[in-house]
């Protein structure tokens, strides 16, 4: 039995895409020298991280139906799933797993205290909403004219955002040491289907003359959002840029606005 585990092991090695470590299902390209990608690797990286060549539109036809001939569980039988899958269709059936367990964000402040809650996705927003309240959730595709905090202080604070039929995490940073503040927009579910939405950044000026805009693909919930902001892949802008928008009068930023929109062209 331990021979037969230890081949099934090597395969899903062979498999491994070599960007995002992710156990490859079709579609599987390759680059021009001839190193296979998986399908989001294709949109999201689009070069080889082994040799830098451009990853083509050509289908890795071997790869594909070793991927399909496996048999496997779901990654989160762990929490009670009793489902087995061929290995091409895994993600389709983890992408909508009911039993994909998540952590609450949302009680992380300012000591940076989480929540302690870990549950299943399809708990999670009843949780938010009777332990941190309505003003804990973002409701619909589009945050605009948002209420500001102080700029005197750092803090750190999570949004649960339900937009087009998905639950979002919107984490807000402000580090006043830095003079920054950075905002990321996390996929609350698997990484593969993250790559399948963007977040969109606009400030526009009192007259509408759009002075600031950010395009980016959202992040998976399981990457910690400190690493992302460290990296500097999200919305980034200069604080004191930022308080110049900031309209005392009515605590608001003017022309600030939001939005998550879902890729049109997204491999499944």
């Amino acid at each position: 039995m331990s021979s037969v585990l230890d081949d099934f092991q090597r395969i899903l090695d062979l498999l491994e895409c070599p960007s995002c470590k992710i156990t490859m299902s079709a579609p599987i390209f390759m680059c021009e020298v001839g190193h296979s990608a998986c399908g989001s690797c294709k949109l999201t990286v689009q070069k080889c991280c082994i040799c830098r060549a451009r990853i083509t539109d050509l289908k890795n036809d071997f790869a594909e139906r070793m991927s399909a001939m496996m048999r496997t569980t779901c990654r989160y039988s762990r929490y009670g799933c009793p489902v087995k899958v061929n290995h091409d269709q895994r993600y389709q059936h983890e992408d909508a797993c009911t039993f994909l367990h998540v952590e609450c964000l949302a009680g992380i402040g300012e000591e940076g205290v989480k929540c302690g809650w870990r549950g299943k996705k399809t708990e999670l927003l009843e949780h938010v909403v009777s332990v941190h309240g309505k003003s804990s959730v973002y409701m619909g595709q589009t945050i605009e004219d948002i209420e500001c905090r102080e700029f005197g202080r750092n803090f750190v604070n999570v949004t649960l955002w339900c937009a087009k039929g998905e639950l979002f995490w919107m984490t807000v940073k402000q580090d006043i040491v830095k003079n920054t503040r950075m905002e990321v927009v996390q996929y609350i579910g698997s990484k593969r289907k993250a790559t399948q939405f963007q977040y969109q950044h606009e400030l526009k000026s009192l007259d509408g003359n759009m002075i600031f805009s950010f395009l980016n693909v959202t992040k998976n919930c399981f990457e910690d959002f400190d690493a992302v902001f460290a990296s500097k892949s999200c919305f980034n802008i200069d604080l004191n840029f930022f308080k110049e928008l900031f309209l005392n009068s009515k605590k608001r930023v003017p022309g600030y606005k939001l939005t998550i929109k879902k890729i049109l062209q997204a491999y499944n």
